[in-house]
Order: structure tokens, then C-alpha cells, then sequence
């Protein structure tokens, strides 16, 4: 009895380090194991983890769509709303890479300054081309009205505006204009400097936004994206996670902007920290929970993404999330984003644009407004002021899938758009019987899906870890079986013959 009793025990200690052995080999050894095959948590030096930071390893492509405008001359005279027709998408091919990369090992830090360029890609933009010419909202005559008429000096432009723009096809506040000139090469105007407007605006930077700059002949030239060009946008620094492993989750957060943790931008607030991370990188082992503040120099702030729900891509599933649909709003804890810098479709800057609009003016020294395009989710009779304008969430949401265990994205879009206050302006004739209106501009979609050596890494990876899973599961199961299998059969063979023995007389 005794030996059948030690057998049995030790036959249950096999099963149960069974168990224990294939939970701690399939949840933490092997695990770790493929890990640091695949990916590090941390910016260490020669790491995977590391060179897709530094070099960006898959194309962004960089969509602009921009809004012709199809009935200048009615819109000019009150006779219609601005009549938008989309042409796009004009693809261009987004790379991006960081230099001047300095560590801090006291503080576990990287600084350094991210650069960019911007190659138009000719067939991913189909019939479209940079050579394209029709009517948009005149963005720099807008942005000049609107900065003189809050420095009271409005109608000192009512002889020199149209001279300015000497040229080009103008009606109105509207301007044909090449796709690629608007984007990054530049409308030049300006180039009589004895002209009042343009004087003031050469030899005054405030009257300038940063998408303007001064030519070598002294004249003034605009473009969307054109500061953008083999140019960075200023220095980051963030958390490199190599002295704590623990913690991990705090990897790529930035930690300041241009040597600061603040902004002088927006009102006292929340509004102005530093915080986030960039769109690219995130943390491993990530849950359904977990928030992400992006932190964006286009729009001067941070933005939050928020788990809604999961997507396969390329057989791996990932966590999707959507920008929140509270971003834009200028309400409770955003309020601070509320400016009043740029005047409302009544002229007015006593109020806050309505929620879905955001007034840039201090960000980027123009008055203009950021929304989702097409004007998603506004709910404001503002979109109504024009036509021609379709929101849908599948094409106007930002969002972005990661694969939780490596905190790789696999998949993303993030979408913006720019627009500005049309209406009549004190002073300036033609804006008289202007009817007030938001028209939009243009809007963005950085897009882009992991490919080549990264997602083949990925996919490994994946594959690895459910195979691993599955044999936790069957030694563990296994291991089970076994004990259970002990302790029955001890039951019956060993324990109940000694209940069933008679007792001795």
C-alpha cells in the first residue's frame, strides 16, 4: 500500500510540474524567447525596434484632396452657395527619417528631429496630375483680409489686393491655380514691393503664416506643404525605456517639444502639455483599455485614440482604434483649445466655433479652421453653407490598427481637413454680397500598410506564439489528465478495497 500511495503522489508531482512547466515555458520563457528575436520594447541601439524608428520602415502615402471651386462668379455675386467638387487623390510618397539623434542615459531620453520629403507618385494618383488648374479659395488673399481686418486696417487693402495677385486668373476671393504650385512649389505673388499690402507683409512676419515665406526676389510665395519639404518640424524627446524594462509601456512618449514640456499657444490649460507619442510607435501588450494621445505639430496639440474594435490584417489581428469624436469640440475639458482668434461666420469673436472646428490661428498665425473631412461629424448648420460635401466614416476617420503583443501598427489612415471663413468684409467691395460660408480647402489622409521585412517579422512572430499556445495547452492538458487519471484510479484501486475489507472480529 505504501508503495502504491508514493507512486501515485509521485506520479501527481510529475503531473503537476507538467503543468507548471508548460505555463511557465509557453507563457514566459518562449515568449521572451521570440521577443528578442523579433522585437525589442525598448530604443536600444541595433535593434529592430530601434532602426524602424530611426528609418521609416514602410511608405506613408501622403493623399491631398483638394476642392475646386465649380461656381466662383455666382458665389462672387450672392447667387449660390460655393459649389465644391473633390479632385483627387494626389498622391505623394511621404518618407521620413531622424537625425541629430542624441541619448541621454541619465534620464533614459532620445532627442532629435524627424525630416521629411514629399516625391509626387504618378501612378497611384491616376488621371491626376500636379499640372491640374481650376478654382480654389484664394487661402493667402483670405488669410490677408482677415489678419488686416483685426488689425483695423481692412480697407487700406481695397486697391492693392488685386494688384498683388498680377497674373493670375482671379474672380473674386477665388484663384486658378496649378496642383502643384498650391501644394509645395508655391504661388508667388507679391512681387512689386512698393505695393502697400505687400510691404507691410514682407517686412512684417506676424502678417505671415507658415505657409508663406519670401522668395529670393523679395517677392512672397505660398503653399500648403511647401515648409514641410526635406525640412523638420522641430526637436522631440522622448522616453528610450532601456533603463526600466518595467516600464515599457511609456516607450516613445514624448517627454518635450523644442526643449520645452509646454506650449505658449493655446489658452492656460491641459491644452498646452506637452504629452503623446508619434503615430508610428507604440508600446507591446497593449489592452482593449489603453488610451494614446498622439501629439501633432500640424494641429499644435495632442489627439486621443481609443480602442473600437478588432481588424485582421494580412491574417494578423490587430486592435483598432478611431480618433475620438469629441476631438474637435471646443466644450469641457477642450475648451481651452477655444481661442476666439479667428471671427465666425457673422464676423463675430465674442463665441467658440461650434464643436467639429478648430480654430488654428494661433498654430499657424492664419485664420484658419480644421475639421474631419467632408465635415464629419459636425452638427452644426455651418456644413450647410456648401455643397457638394459627403461624409463617410470609412474614408473621413482617422484610425489605426496595431498588433497588441508587439505594439507594431500594421495598418492606419490619419485624415485632417483645412478650411476658411468666407464672408463680407468691411471695406473690401468685392466680399459684399459674399453669403457667409466655411469653405474647405483641402484635406489630408497620411495613409499606410505594413509590408516587407517588418510584416513578414510580424507574421512570424504571430505564428510563432500560436503554436506555442497551443502546445501550453496540450502539456498543460496532458499534465491534468494525468493527475486526474492518479487520483481516480488511487480512488478506486487502492482506496476503496481497504474501505470494503471486513473488520476484524
Amino acid at each position: 500500500m505504501v508503495n502504491r500511495y508514493c507512486i501515485s503522489k509521485l506520479i501527481i508531482i510529475v503531473g503537476v510540474l507538467i503543468i507548471f512547466g508548460a505555463l511557465l515555458i509557453g507563457m514566459v520563457i518562449v515568449p521572451y524567447s521570440i521577443r528578442s528575436k523579433t522585437i525589442t520594447d525598448s530604443l536600444v541601439d541595433g535593434t529592430i525596434q530601434y532602426d524602424r524608428w530611426v528609418n521609416q520602415p514602410f511608405p506613408i502615402n501622403f493623399n491631398v484632396y483638394l476642392f475646386e471651386i465649380k461656381n466662383p462668379l455666382e458665389v462672387l455675386n450672392g447667387l449660390e452657395k460655393p459649389n465644391l467638387h473633390q479632385r483627387g487623390p494626389y498622391v505623394y510618397t511621404q518618407t521620413s527619417i531622424k537625425r541629430d539623434i542624441k541619448r541621454d542615459s541619465v534620464y533614459d531620453t532620445l532627442s532629435y528631429k524627424q525630416y521629411y520629403h514629399f516625391e509626387f507618385n504618378q501612378n497611384l494618383s491616376g488621371e491626376y496630375t500636379e499640372n491640374d488648374e481650376f478654382y480654389v479659395l484664394n487661402a493667402p488673399l483670405q488669410g490677408s483680409f482677415q489678419i488686416f481686418e483685426r488689425m483695423g486696417m481692412a480697407k487700406e487693402l481695397e486697391d492693392w489686393w488685386e494688384e498683388a495677385f498680377d497674373g493670375y486668373e482671379i474672380i473674386g476671393p477665388f484663384i486658378k491655380i496649378k496642383v502643384k504650385n498650391f501644394l509645395f512649389d508655391g504661388v508667388k505673388f507679391c512681387t512689386d514691393p512698393t505695393n502697400f499690402m505687400c510691404s507691410i507683409m514682407i517686412s512684417s512676419p506676424t502678417t505671415r503664416s507658415r505657409s508663406m515665406k519670401l522668395t529670393e526676389d523679395g517677392a512672397l510665395s505660398f503653399s500648403a506643404f511647401g515648409y514641410k519639404q526635406d525640412n523638420h518640424d522641430g526637436e522631440y524627446k522622448i522616453f528610450a525605456g532601456v533603463s526600466d524594462l518595467y516600464l515599457e509601456s511609456k516607450v516613445g512618449l514624448i517627454t518635450a517639444w523644442e526643449n520645452s514640456d509646454t506650449l505658449n499657444i493655446w489658452k492656460a490649460g491641459s491644452c498646452n502639455t506637452v504629452r503623446g507619442r508619434d503615430f508610428t510607435i507604440y508600446p507591446p501588450y497593449i489592452d482593449e483599455i489603453d488610451v494614446f494621445a498622439i501629439f501633432s505639430t500640424d494641429l499644435c496639440r495632442a489627439v486621443t485614440l481609443q480602442y473600437q474594435d478588432q481588424h485582421e490584417y494580412q491574417n494578423i489581428e490587430g486592435q483598432r482604434r478611431f480618433l475620438r469624436r469629441d476631438t474637435l469640440s471646443n466644450q469641457a475639458g477642450n475648451s481651452c483649445y477655444c481661442t476666439k482668434r479667428t471671427a465666425n461666420l457673422n464676423g463675430s469673436r465674442t463665441e467658440c466655433l461650434p464643436d467639429g472646428f478648430l480654430d488654428m490661428n494661433e498654430c499657424m498665425l492664419s485664420p484658419v479652421v480644421v475639421s474631419f473631412p467632408h465635415f464629419l461629424w459636425t452638427t452644426t448648420d455651418i456644413s450647410q453653407t456648401v455643397t457638394g460635401l459627403k461624409p463617410e466614416e470609412d474614408k473621413h476617420v482617422t484610425f489605426i490598427t496595431i498588433e497588441r503583443d508587439t505594439g507594431i501598427p500594421l495598418i492606419g489612415a490619419k485624415r485632417f481637413q483645412y478650411n476658411m471663413v468666407l464672408r463680407p468684409i468691411d471695406g473690401i467691395s468685392i466680399t459684399t454680397l459674399l453669403n457667409p460660408s466655411m469653405v474647405p480647402l483641402l484635406w489630408t489622409e497620411e495613409s499606410f500598410e505594413l509590408s516587407g521585412e517588418l510584416l513578414e517579422t510580424v507574421e512570424n512572430y504571430v505564428y510563432d506564439m500560436r503554436v506555442t499556445q497551443i502546445l501550453t495547452w496540450v502539456f498543460t492538458i496532458l499534465g491534468m489528465v494525468i493527475i486526474i487519471f492518479v487520483v481516480c484510479w488511487y480512488i478506486f484501486f487502492v482506496i476503496s478495497p481497504i474501505i470494503k475489507q471486513p473488520a476484524n472480529p
